[in-house]
């Protein structure tokens, strides 16, 4: 299946709003309803489309047991582009 990014984002809405994105069987892209992945830039790496910004995890409003809650539910929901980057 071939998703234009605004599909995409409108299943993934949907999706989430039904607790569909919390499954294990998102890790395989090739499952139905899997994130989908491109290569990243010239490194031939394959990602997900949708990544997530560790910045704010290592902020002052976040414990260590909710910033490993929130990276452990994107690394489960089939997340693998993931931003380190101290500051922006």
């Amino acid at each position: 299946m071939n998703l234009d990014r605004r599909r995409f984002l409108r299943h993934a809405a949907v999706a989430a709003a039904t607790g569909g994105l919390t499954g294990a069987h998102l890790a395989d892209a090739s499952a139905p309803g899997a994130l989908p992945h491109r290569e990243l830039g010239r490194t031939l790496q394959r990602v997900s489309l949708i990544g997530i910004g560790m910045a704010p995890l290592g902020s002052s409003n976040t414990s260590a047991a909710q910033a490993a809650t929130v990276v452990h539910a994107a690394l489960d929901a089939g997340i693998t582009y993931v931003d380190v980057s101290p500051d922006y």
